[in-house]
């Protein structure tokens, strides 16, 4: 938002952070903050902002999508009885009473409360309170459109093609392949009494298993076992050529630390430090995002998908993803 925001000429802009945040970030045309600066700093927000005319806008407003969650209540605590707010959001609402927050903060006189949503429209619940049927959906779309705009994909893209998906199936080789059955049956093995696999150890199997694929070496103690998984990163790198400034960058998705840190450093000592960066636990995320934006010599980007946060348009800068690990 910042780099945004200073992309289009407005140059007053704070980012309100860190754990030694004071008031004179928020004396700016600009404020920008998560939405967990927000709830923790709320009093001194509301104090600051105190008889002043300020507008709102909340990126991923469907966090705030819970009347119950202390987000929202400051939220709507914030802006009664006249301030303006936005609320943009690119995440589908779910189910109906999804709607009720976001119509209460901008049309704040059509629900008086959310017991009065529900009288209009829950039909029937069953014997543990949960909703199962519905009335008057017509009208609630009909009033959830009420100072709403809605783009598809289609009128902000345009005519673009689908995202192709290949998978490229591979076959460890057959030490790394009695390594990865030696470790299931071991992992088997600790469950007590030879009892059944339940979600917890199920879960810890997945963990265990997924990490030796790409993680051959660290698992046989030889640094010199390589998993195969490192001659598809070499095929998909020959591929798109992200090198080639006049190509797609590239981005290798990994989900465990040790995955990132081994992946990255193969990666940097065929191509560099500058070329390659990367976005997981132990390193500077938002740096790594950063250059892979901005930084033309930046080439490959080695991210954890929760480590690069929401709101990431690498569309501008890349074309091409290898998830060489999948999230579970």
């Amino acid at each position: 938002w910042s780099e945004w925001l200073k992309s289009v000429g407005e140059e007053d802009v704070s980012i309100f952070a860190g754990p030694k945040r004071k008031e004179d970030l928020l004396n700016h045309k600009w404020v920008i903050m998560s939405h967990a600066i927000w709830r923790d700093s709320f009093d001194t927000i509301k104090h600051y902002f105190l008889g002043k005319d300020v507008s709102v806008i909340i990126d991923e407003s469907q966090a705030l999508k819970s009347p119950a969650s202390k987000l929202f209540k400051t939220v709507n605590q914030f802006i009664v009885p006249d301030r303006k707010i936005l609320l943009l959001t690119a995440t589908p609402t779910s189910k109906p009473e999804d709607t009720y927050s976001y119509i209460k903060l901008k049309t704040p006189t059509i629900y008086r409360t959310f017991g009065h949503w529900q009288n209009l429209h829950v039909e029937e619940r069953d014997i543990f309170g949960t909703i199962t049927k519905y009335r008057g959906l017509e009208e609630l779309a009909s009033t959830f459109a009420i100072q709403a705009v809605k783009r598809t994909k289609r009128e902000i893209f345009g005519d673009v093609m689908e995202p192709i998906y290949q998978q490229m199936p591979y076959e460890l080789d057959s030490k790394h392949y009695k390594l990865y059955e030696r470790l299931a049956e071991e992992q088997l093995l600790l469950l007590e009494n030879g009892g059944k696999i339940d979600a917890t150890t199920a879960q810890r199997l997945h963990h265990a298993l997924q990490q030796i694929v790409v993680n051959f070496s660290k698992f046989s103690g030889n640094l010199n076992d390589r998993s195969k998984s490192y001659d598809i990163i070499d095929s998909v790198v020959d591929e798109v050529d992200p090198m080639d400034r006049n190509k797609s960058k590239l981005v290798i998705w990994t989900y465990y630390v040790s995955t990132s840190e081994s992946v990255t450093a193969y990666l940097k000592g065929k191509f560099g430090d500058r070329a390659v960066v990367a976005a997981y636990g132990k390193v500077n995320s938002q740096k790594a995002i950063d250059a892979i934006m901005n930084d033309p010599e930046a080439r490959i980007l080695v991210a954890q998908p929760s480590s690069c946060g929401v709101g990431l348009n690498l569309q501008h800068v890349c074309s091409e993803n290898l998830f060489i690990e999948m999230a579970t």
